[in-house]
């Protein structure tokens, strides 16, 4: 536990950044008379140099500044968030998430990311409590899980509904190049996901360092992967390198996309 002093905490990823707007709206937040218990903040999606409007990634809310003792994370492996002890707001203005590690570091962490999750919806499924359960009713986050939890796990085709649902439903395709490029590789994330989830398999333990070159060898399903890729303008090396070839690798942090 970290000897925090300050009356209020903002939780911040080293891949985010808050612009001067946010930080003036803060600061009136916290010197009203009245204030909220915890607030709510959108976040603004940076891929590949451009600001993702569409793909079903904005808005994204996250409930990041709270009153000190007021909050606590929900019991997940990866993707958790803030369970607030009172009244809730919401902020006007956005958090800026910006990673410019580069692509290769995006595929690794989220290579790593896929099994986290299987392993978080795996636990959904056994009726384990972490805190933060879906309900129509409750924060943006729960009236997500509701889908992610109770209904996605049941459809046939999820990689391919997946992108269907970022691409066009969504309006992806509005995000030119860069939202067609993520939208393939959510698509594929979800693809690996579904490999790593430990019922398929009939064991409680899920693929650690589950790679596209042991499941998917130099076949019909390997080439058509390389071509997705290579459409969607992002380099095959990247993807032969994270996905057809390296083991995941530890020491990031995994706690928000």
């Amino acid at each position: 536990t970290l000897p925090i002093s300050q009356p209020w905490i903002l939780i911040l990823d080293a891949d985010e950044r808050v612009s001067p707007d946010l930080a003036r709206e803060i600061a009136a937040v916290v010197a009203a008379p009245n204030p909220c218990d915890g607030y709510y903040i959108n976040r603004r999606f940076m891929f590949m140099g451009r600001w993702l409007r569409h793909c079903g990634w904005y808005p994204s809310w996250n409930l990041r500044l709270f009153r000190r003792g007021h909050a606590h994370y929900e019991q997940r492996p990866v993707h958790e968030h803030m369970v607030v002890q009172g009244s809730v707001g919401y902020l006007q203005n956005d958090l800026i998430h910006a990673d410019e590690r580069g692509l290769a570091a995006w595929l690794q962490r989220h290579n790593r990311y896929s099994t986290l999750e299987a392993q978080a919806r795996a636990a959904a499924q056994t009726s384990l409590q972490t805190g933060l359960e879906p309900g129509w009713l409750g924060s943006p986050v729960q009236r997500k899980r509701v889908i992610k939890e109770l209904i996605w796990p049941h459809l046939p085709a999820k990689p391919l509904l997946w992108f269907v649902y970022m691409y066009i439903l969504r309006a992806g395709f509005l995000d030119g190049r860069q939202g067609f490029s993520f939208c393939v590789l959510q698509a594929m994330q979800e693809f690996i996901f579904n490999l790593n989830v430990p019922s398929r398999w009939g064991t409680q333990t899920p693929f650690t360092n589950l790679t596209f070159d042991w499941v998917c060898p130099d076949d019909l399903a390997a080439r058509v992967i390389r071509a997705a890729v290579a459409r969607a303008g992002i380099d095959p090396a990247l993807i032969e390198d994270v996905y057809f070839g390296a083991t995941n690798q530890a020491g990031e942090d995994n706690r928000n996309v």
